[in-house]
């Protein structure tokens, strides 16, 4: 008989004629009480068989049976039996259910550093706490948790970690969910079946500063990053990245929107996957909802017909975004059954999709597209580095300065752009083309950071700059070439300042009797052409000098 024994896979069991009974071990083909599996221990080879703190068999045996045979209060090891792993569900049984299997019993020391509640060994936010509200001051060991036990206007702060959970019901509570960042804190829906947040019966929840990824969804319309549903529902989402979520063989990628209210500001959609119909959203609106995007990038999301899908009524607002290298089949934006609406301002889109109206309307107002006419820009961005998702836009880029500031503002623009840079910020190298009060934000949902380096302080950066190291408003003969580059603005004027003194007489004659080939050799000073500065040249200058001097 072996009860609360651990054995590994190094050899097999022989009965003979015999009986071996197991209870409660952890050994290869277990069953019924005993655990199918071996033991994970903390160094092997070099003969240190504790359990490891991951290891099957811990706060898994028969505390009854042990002290029964006499089990003592220390282990074969001399530390303390019956320690309690916080991190591990109790399996055992007796009066106590969180004895180990086998010789050592795991030290569990559940340090538990940022105090919420949730010990190290499993925390997978050590340093901060997983779950937080703030507005209660409450710990909770899951957002589930958190979210069950918040009430109207409490604000739930996630920690810089990634936390695996799905189907989050915000139905009804109207709370803030708030990470640390979108590179800090993620919800990760693990590829497993179950929208990550579903928001319904009017809902007006906020979620802000974090990443919701690889969501699958398990309903019809799709959503598995999101399933909002519902008239009075208003969700607010904000620096939000949606991630590599998927439709799970439904319409809709990593949003379905359906007769409610949403928005998404200095969002980012990339990855995301739908089966039938649209990658990032799709919505079936009803009049006087709308789904508006405000400073958000999509890229690389791949769906049977489009990135968004707008339908039966909806409305949708697009204002500042860029929309790049979509793999979805068809089009960027299908407006079509029932009359949907989607109005496009100050936004990029490159030529990798297309656009389909069906019976709706797609209306755009400086916007940077293909084929784009009025107070749009015909034709594509130029990006950072596309290759590698760098959309910010480049130097040479169309669309620079060239946005509606005045709509920018109406839709509530932020002061930031979704990389978290300020926005309005002027080019100096691109004549302003924008409208507003001011007439150089830029379109789509990067404002271009220019380097606005002038090391010759003339107002002109060096990286526009005709006539580096002068002053480029000099121009005293009218050519457009500044005088300071300018070899013919004034004959004589050996320094390019503006005059003919005794500072280019000392120019001429350091440059007098050499020829081309020699160092020092001007040839401005070579005024008749013949590779030697001589005194014919110099007859020349001094000509030059007088009519100054006279002038």
């Amino acid at each position: 008989t072996a009860t609360n024994c651990a054995f590994n896979d190094s050899a097999a069991f022989n009965t003979g004629i015999g009986t071996i009974t197991f209870d409660y071990c952890l050994l290869p083909g277990g069953s019924g009480t005993n655990i199918d599996g071996v033991p994970t221990f903390v160094d092997a080879a070099n003969g240190d068989y504790r359990l490891a703190s991951d290891s099957l068999g811990i706060d898994a045996a028969d505390y009854d049976a042990y002290t029964t045979t006499g089990g003592g209060a220390t282990d074969l090891g001399g530390n303390p039996r019956t320690v309690d792993h916080s991190c591990v569900t109790n399996s055992g049984s007796g009066a106590l259910t969180y004895l180990d299997i086998g010789a050592y019993e795991y030290q569990a020391d559940n340090a538990d550093t940022d105090n919420d509640g949730i010990p190290d060994d499993c925390d997978t936010c050590p340093n901060s706490p997983n779950v937080w509200n703030v507005t209660q001051n409450t710990f909770h060991p899951t957002i589930a948790d958190g979210i069950d036990a918040a009430i109207t206007g409490d604000v739930i702060e996630l920690g810089a970690c990634v936390l695996f959970e799905r189907n989050l019901d915000l139905s009804s509570k109207d709370i803030t969910i708030r990470g640390q960042g979108p590179e800090l804190t993620a919800i990760d829906g693990n590829n497993v079946e179950g929208s990550i947040l579903r928001l319904r019966s009017g809902n007006e929840s906020i979620i802000e500063q974090l990443t919701i990824r690889n969501g699958v969804a398990g309903q019809a319309n799709g959503g598995g990053a999101a399933f909002i549903s519902g008239g009075a529902t208003t969700t607010a989402f904000r620096r939000v990245v949606f991630a590599d979520n998927d439709s799970g063989g439904f319409s809709h990628g990593a949003i379905s929107c359906s007769r409610a209210n949403a928005t998404f500001e200095q969002c980012i959609f990339t990855g995301n996957t739908g089966t039938s119909e649209a990658s990032v959203l799709g919505y079936l609106g009803s009049q006087g909802r709308q789904v508006v995007f405000t400073d958000c990038l999509f890229y690389q999301n791949a769906g049977a017909a489009a990135a968004i899908r707008i339908q039966n009524g909806g409305t949708m607002v697009a204002t500042n975004c860029t929309f790049v290298d979509t793999l979805d089949r068809w089009t960027w934006i299908v407006s079509n059954e029932s009359g949907g609406e989607v109005t496009a301002t100050n936004c990029a889109f490159d030529d990798s999709a297309a656009f389909n109206t069906g019976i709706g309307t797609i209306t755009f107002d400086y916007c940077l597209l293909p084929g784009g006419s009025g107070t749009n820009i015909d034709g594509i961005p130029t990006f950072v580095d596309a290759t590698n998702n760098d959309y910010r836009l480049a130097p040479d880029s169309l669309g620079i300065d060239a946005a509606d500031y005045d709509a920018y503002t109406a839709a509530g623009g932020a002061a930031t752009d979704v990389g978290d840079d300020p926005r309005s910020v002027d080019d100096l190298c691109v004549i302003d083309s924008g409208s507003g009060a001011l007439t150089y934000l830029d379109i789509g949902a990067y404002e271009r950071q220019p380097d606005d380096i002038d090391s010759d302080s003339d107002g002109v950066p060096d990286r526009c700059d005709i006539c580096p190291g002068f002053d480029d408003n000099v121009d005293t003969d009218g050519n457009g070439t500044p005088d300071g580059c300018d070899t013919v603005a004034i004959p004589g004027d050996l320094d390019h300042d503006g005059d003919v003194d005794m500072d280019d007489y000392n120019l001429f004659l350091a440059t007098y009797g050499l020829g081309a080939g020699d160092e020092n050799y001007n040839v401005e000073a070579d005024y008749d052409g013949d590779d030697f500065v001589g005194m014919t040249d110099f007859g020349i200058w001094y000509e030059y000098y007088l009519a100054f001097a006279n002038s």
